[in-house]
């Protein structure tokens, strides 16, 4: 099984380009769901205080703004430049003046994230950051948050090389502040990216669906996540595929 890897992939290398940019370990995913969902049904409306904290995704997770400035609104509708009404549901929640939305992972760390989001601060339309962190708070990768103006709410979702314990997510504006959320998704645990058709076990049929997706130009097969297809996806597909599954 493995020659026939190796021998598909020397196959591969005269249509494929060798980029410039640099390995990123979040790499942006199409609008899909996780293994659990929050739509922050249950939390109260109004404000957690500065500094405060939710449990989400039941208790597998915590929300709050920034220790010391603004903090967290728990809101059925938002009008400051333009009106955020839920993306699904009855509410959503919101960094206040001074706050970004941080959100921690408590007991397992995330190997996919993504939801919602929008902003209705004085840079609406402009993208935000999304910056993903190790357990230790030491950075693992950032990565540009899509924001669309007008109040539309924008997908944001990545699968993680490494992963995250912790991410912390600003508007475009001064200070990150004015983000609202919604209808989040998460995976959690020990990620197996090389095991393509979900069958528990790395096969001959999880080498020909990644040519496949390759060959369709898939960005599923990023597996270097530079935005492009190229040979390192082939090459890292491989070292993924050769270190096996937890």
């Amino acid at each position: 099984m493995k020659p026939f890897v190796a021998v598909s992939l020397v196959c591969a290398l005269s249509f494929v380009t060798v980029p410039t940019m640099a390995f990123a370990q979040a790499i942006a995913v199409p609008p899909r769901v996780g293994e659990r969902q929050e739509g922050f049904e249950d939390l109260p409306r109004g404000p957690l205080d500065d500094g405060m904290f939710a449990f989400i995704f039941g208790r597998d997770a915590t929300l709050r703004g920034m220790p010391f400035g603004g903090g967290i609104f728990v809101s059925g509708g938002w009008i400051f430049r333009c009106l955020v009404e839920p993306h699904e549901g009855r509410q959503f929640v919101g960094s206040t003046i001074g706050s970004n939305v941080i959100i921690t992972f408590e007991d397992q760390p995330a190997t996919f994230f993504g939801g919602y989001f929008v902003s209705n601060g004085d840079a609406s339309g402009t993208n935000g950051t999304a910056m993903f962190f190790r357990e230790d708070q030491t950075l693992i990768d950032e990565q540009p948050l899509n924001l669309a103006p007008d109040c539309e709410w924008t997908w944001n979702g990545w699968a993680f090389v490494e992963p995250v314990s912790l991410v912390v997510f600003t508007s475009g504006t001064p200070d990150g502040d004015f983000l609202q959320v919604d209808n989040l998704q998460l995976t959690q645990g020990q990620s197996c990216r090389a095991d393509i058709d979900d069958d528990g076990e790395l096969t001959i049929f999880d080498f020909l669906e990644f040519q496949n997706l390759f060959a369709l130009g898939d960005l599923d097969a990023d597996f270097d996540g530079d935005g492009v297809l190229t040979l390192f996806d082939f090459l890292e597909f491989q070292n993924d595929f050769d270190a096996g599954c937890p």
